[in-house]
């Protein structure tokens, strides 16, 4: 890949982070996610590459690699009161819920 880049630079940085003239010199034309796995939505790459495009730092035609994702979601209801003790602190930590 760089040998096809006239200049290129490597930013070890949060996407979140990244600003126009400060970490980055130029707007950024193409932007190579490592992780692009099972974490897409909880690291927040969407709602980066988003910011990035609203502070003007993505160039207009810029790639992101990869280009598309596939997420598959399943809802899922808990019902603690069967008859058997189900321990629901954990869940209710991850979701916010008040302890009960």
């Amino acid at each position: 890949l760089m040998s096809r880049c006239d200049t290129s630079k490597v930013v070890h940085c949060a996407f979140d982070k990244l600003r126009l003239h400060h970490e980055i010199g130029q707007q950024i034309d193409l932007v190579v996610c490592h992780a692009f796995d099972h974490t897409l939505l909880g690291s927040g790459i969407i709602s980066a590459i988003n910011a990035l495009k609203r502070d003007e730092a993505l160039a207009p035609g810029a790639t992101v690699l990869p280009a598309a994702a596939r997420v598959w979601a399943m809802g899922v209801c808990v019902q603690p009161d069967m008859g058997v003790p189900v321990h629901m602190a954990a869940a209710e930590r991850l979701l916010g819920a008040p302890p009960a």
